[in-house]
């Protein structure tokens, strides 16, 4: 799964819950929001996150 525009990671968070684990990419262009998306990424199995824009 890809969540682009990631924010706050709440979509991943919610998707996690309802299917189970699956293998994520988070892509979000703030670089404000790094903390809190690095913990989702140690909080859920399988999440990878990384701080880029997409053109």
């Amino acid at each position: 799964m890809i969540d682009i525009g990631a924010y706050h990671g709440d979509w991943t968070k919610m998707v996690h819950r309802v299917l189970g684990s699956l293998p994520t990419l988070m892509i979000e262009a703030q670089p404000q929001r790094d903390a809190m998306l690095q913990q989702t990424c140690h909080d859920l199995e399988d999440v990878q996150y990384v701080s880029a824009v997409l053109t």
